[in-house]
């Protein structure tokens, strides 16, 4: 599995559709809340929270990073993950392997003699 690439101060954005596999129409998500969190590992200590919304007749939930949230996130391996809670029941949706970098023109700084 790919690595998503985070920089530092940067907005981050993922976007899931669910659509049944035998007639690709949208699962309706009508009552159904999404939560996305960042965390050290699966289970481990909570970096982040992301904004999620959920549009129920698209099946599709959205969930965003602020770039003060990826700011305050150290350089590093993490673990990124959207869940839905539908009637009380929640299910991971997305797991996916992220690095946080810091942005490339503080390392071009670095890198020159900047600041």
């Amino acid at each position: 599995m790919a690595r998503t690439i985070i920089k530092q101060g940067e907005q981050f954005d993922r976007v899931v559709t669910l659509k049944y596999s035998d007639t690709f129409d949208y699962v309706d998500l009508s009552g159904c809340e999404a939560y996305c969190q960042m965390r050290t590992e699966p289970g481990g200590e909570l970096l982040a929270t992301a904004d999620c919304a959920v549009t129920p007749d698209l099946g599709r939930i959205s969930a965003s990073f602020s770039s003060v949230d990826t700011y305050q996130i150290p350089p590093g391996n993490y673990g990124f993950d959207i869940w839905l809670v539908c009637e009380g029941t929640a299910k991971p949706i997305k797991t996916e392997e992220v690095t946080v970098i810091k942005r490339y023109t503080e390392v071009f700084d670095l890198m020159v003699g900047g600041e």
